[in-house]
């Protein structure tokens, strides 16, 4: 069973989606990976890792990811293999949530915000696996616009929404 480690990033280490970089991004996520200590566990329970950004990670209205995005998600599985070497017993899963920004979407693609964010997620998850994470250890799910960081309708807002979660489920 893993637990968050005592240097767990506080919210505001987070990265800012305004001026992300791709590694910013993976470190955090990273840092909180390269601190978990086994611990025992009651119950389930969720710590947040960090965001992938979605203008590092993806395009605007697209799935796919972005070179840098490539490069953050690869950084975040070379953490998570490290750890799976050192204690492959323990019981976590990786939740990988896409969320979008408030402008609905109605593409050949995608006919909504709800298949836009899962692609996202999924899309991580792929890239996660390919690097080498189980795909017993992931979980992504869509969330749309459900969970905003920021309600109102700016740019600025819909850069801040448009955005991958990462937690780490333990048991």
């Amino acid at each position: 069973r893993l637990d968050a480690g005592p240097t767990e990033p506080t919210p505001s280490a987070a990265p800012s989606p305004a001026t992300p970089t791709p590694r910013a991004a993976a470190v955090v996520a990273a840092s909180t990976v390269e601190n978990w200590r086994a611990a025992p566990a009651q119950k389930v329970g969720e710590k947040p890792l960090g965001d992938l950004a979605a203008p590092i990670a993806f395009d605007s209205a697209s799935a796919q990811l972005t070179r840098d995005g490539r490069a953050a998600v690869r950084e975040l599985a070379k953490s998570l293999s490290q750890k799976l070497k050192s204690n492959p017993d323990a019981e976590w899963r990786l939740v990988i949530a896409g969320h979008t920004d408030q402008r609905p979407i109605n593409t050949r693609e995608f006919r909504s915000n709800w298949a836009l964010s899962a692609a996202r997620a999924a899309a991580v998850a792929f890239q996660l696996n390919r690097y080498g994470v189980p795909q017993s250890r992931l979980v992504a799910v869509g969330k749309a616009a459900t969970d905003p960081l920021d309600e109102s309708w700016s740019r600025k807002a819909f850069a801040k929404n448009r955005r991958i979660e990462l937690s780490l489920l333990t048991q």
